[in-house]
C-alpha cells in the first residue's frame, strides 16, 4: 500500500466525511465527523508541489492566535497536503448575503474583530495575503469571526510572489506592480467594509 493510501485509510479510519463543503482548482474541503468524540472538523485536501506548504507552516506559526483558524492535524503526501481543522459552518459572505441588510453594531463587531486579529498577525511579522470574505468565517450565533486559508501568507518584511483575489488587491498593485502588505491590507478591509454596508 503506498503512503497515499495509508494516509486516507488512517483519515477514514478516524473521521467520518459528511459533506463537501467547497471545491476548485485548489483541492476540497469536506465536513467530517471525528469518530472519537463526535466533534465536527473541516478536511481539506490541497493539491501541491512543495515539500513544506506555506499553509501548514503558518497555521502552526499562528496556532496561538484565537482569530485564527485551528490546525488539529496535517498529512503531507506526495501530491497533496491533507490539512484536518476547526469546522465553521458559514463564511462571512453567506453571513452577509443571508441577512442582508446588516445593522450597524454587527458590521462593527464584525469589523473590529478583524483589524484585531490582522494587527496580532502583523505583530508576528505576518500578513495573510488573499483577505477577503470567503476567506473569514463566523460563527451566527456569537458573531465571532476567524481567519482561514493561509496559502497566501508571509512574512511582512520578505518579498514574495503575491497570490492575493484581483478585486481585492490595491490600485498600486494593479498599475504598478507594487505590493505593501500594510497597505494592501487597508485597502482589502475598506474593500470588505464596503461589500457589508452594500
Amino acid at each position: 500500500m503506498s503512503k497515499l493510501n495509508d494516509t486516507l485509510a488512517d483519515i477514514t479510519s478516524r473521521y467520518k466525511i459528511l459533506d463537501v463543503i467547497g471545491s476548485g482548482s485548489y483541492g476540497t474541503v469536506q465536513c467530517a465527523k471525528r469518530l472519537k468524540d463526535n466533534v465536527l472538523v473541516s478536511i481539506k485536501t490541497v493539491r501541491h508541489q512543495d515539500k513544506d506548504p506555506s499553509e501548514i507552516f503558518f497555521l502552526n506559526k499562528l496556532k496561538n492566535v484565537e482569530g485564527v483558524i485551528s490546525l488539529y492535524e496535517y498529512r503531507v503526501c506526495r501530491d497533496n497536503y491533507i490539512l484536518i481543522m476547526e469546522y465553521f459552518k458559514t463564511d462571512l459572505y453567506d453571513f452577509w448575503d443571508k441577512n442582508l441588510p446588516l445593522p450597524k453594531s454587527t458590521i462593527k463587531r464584525i469589523l473590529f474583530q478583524i483589524v484585531e486579529i490582522c494587527t496580532t498577525l502583523f505583530g508576528l511579522n505576518v500578513y495573510h495575503g488573499d483577505l477577503k470574505m470567503e476567506n473569514i468565517v463566523i460563527r451566527p450565533e456569537t458573531l465571532k469571526i476567524k481567519l482561514i486559508d493561509f496559502g497566501s501568507a508571509g512574512y511582512v518584511n520578505k518579498k514574495r510572489k503575491i497570490c492575493g483575489t484581483k478585486h481585492y488587491l490595491p490600485p498600486e498593485y494593479h498599475e504598478l506592480r507594487i505590493y505593501k502588505p500594510e497597505k494592501a491590507l487597508v485597502w482589502s478591509i475598506g474593500i470588505i467594509l464596503l461589500e457589508l454596508v452594500t
